[in-house]
């Protein structure tokens, strides 16, 4: 099953994007209550179109713009790596001389606008291959004063996907369903040749009766081409005690994968109350 990026996921990436400012202005009201408003300064917001490059054996280059969205020039430097996933989420960047681009440092007046190319200097694999370009704003220079000020300096990360060179495939299961000592643990598998974003995953439990328990759910990320990604769900006392089977879905947008598991008898000693499915890193 092929699989693309969609409207939908432009607009979920910009609803992250706009959530990461927003945990930023966050921080900065937060440290100006604490230390006096007049020694700080939000340092200006910068915006990048499209959010994600994709480049395919047929067209190896791309074309971003990056607009300076704030009242103040903005330096920034840009960096491209390797990006690679550990089953428990974290995100692994490596150097690498894959990818090229131009400029590699902009400097951008309110205002201002300029466009940066991107480009694969390797040929396609037989899965795709996965990379973040870094935009990383650099500290304005100004002239000493007697007051100090911290600038709040803003980091965008953009996938760059490079498509494999025959047509991608795109699956997922759900694997190694089991509960232990109160603890729900399974894995999303990406077997595919192409990765896939886990929109919502939702575990529900069940009676003997076929009557549901509880039911709860959490938002995914990205699961890279031949990865996986673990989940462990404590499960409180009493959801775990009255359910005799626990059903996992996991949301794509483009499937639905669903896994169907016992809760044996014992599995719920030392179950605890702790909150359930965390969310990704």
């Amino acid at each position: 099953m092929q699989f693309s990026l969609h409207r939908d996921y432009r607009v979920w990436f910009l609803r992250e994007w706009l959530t990461r400012l927003r945990r930023q202005a966050g921080l900065v009201c937060m440290l100006a209550a604490a230390m006096g408003a007049s020694h700080f300064a939000l340092a200006a917001a910068f915006a990048i179109a499209p959010v994600t490059i994709t480049l395919a054996p047929g067209s190896p280059t791309a074309l971003l713009t990056v607009r300076n969205l704030g009242q103040d020039g903005v330096r920034i430097e840009v960096s491209v790596f390797r990006w690679q996933q550990k089953p428990n989420g974290d995100t692994v960047l490596t150097p690498t001389e894959d990818i090229v681009f131009f400029p590699e440092m902009l400097s951008l007046a309110p205002g201002e606008s300029r466009n940066v190319r991107v480009g694969s200097v390797v040929a396609p694999g037989a899965a795709e291959k996965t990379y973040r370009l870094i935009f990383q704003q650099l500290p304005n220079f100004k002239k000493r004063t007697q007051s100090f000020e911290v600038q709040v300096l803003v980091r965008q990360s953009l996938p760059i996907f490079l498509e494999a060179s025959l047509d991608p495939v795109t699956n997922g299961r759900i694997e190694g369903g089991r509960v232990s000592h109160g603890t729900l643990s399974f894995s999303v598998v990406n077997p595919g040749t192409r990765h896939f974003i886990v929109r919502v995953v939702r575990v529900t439990g069940f009676n003997s009766a076929g009557q549901q328990v509880f039911s709860r759910s959490t938002h995914g990320w990205y699961i890279l081409a031949g990865g996986r990604r673990d989940y462990q769900l404590p499960l409180k006392g009493p959801d775990c005690l009255k359910s005799s089977r626990l059903r996992v879905e996991v949301e794509t947008g483009k499937q639905t994968l669903e896994g169907n598991f016992q809760s044996p008898a014992g599995a719920c000693q030392a179950a605890t109350h702790l909150d359930p499915l965390a969310e990704p890193p």
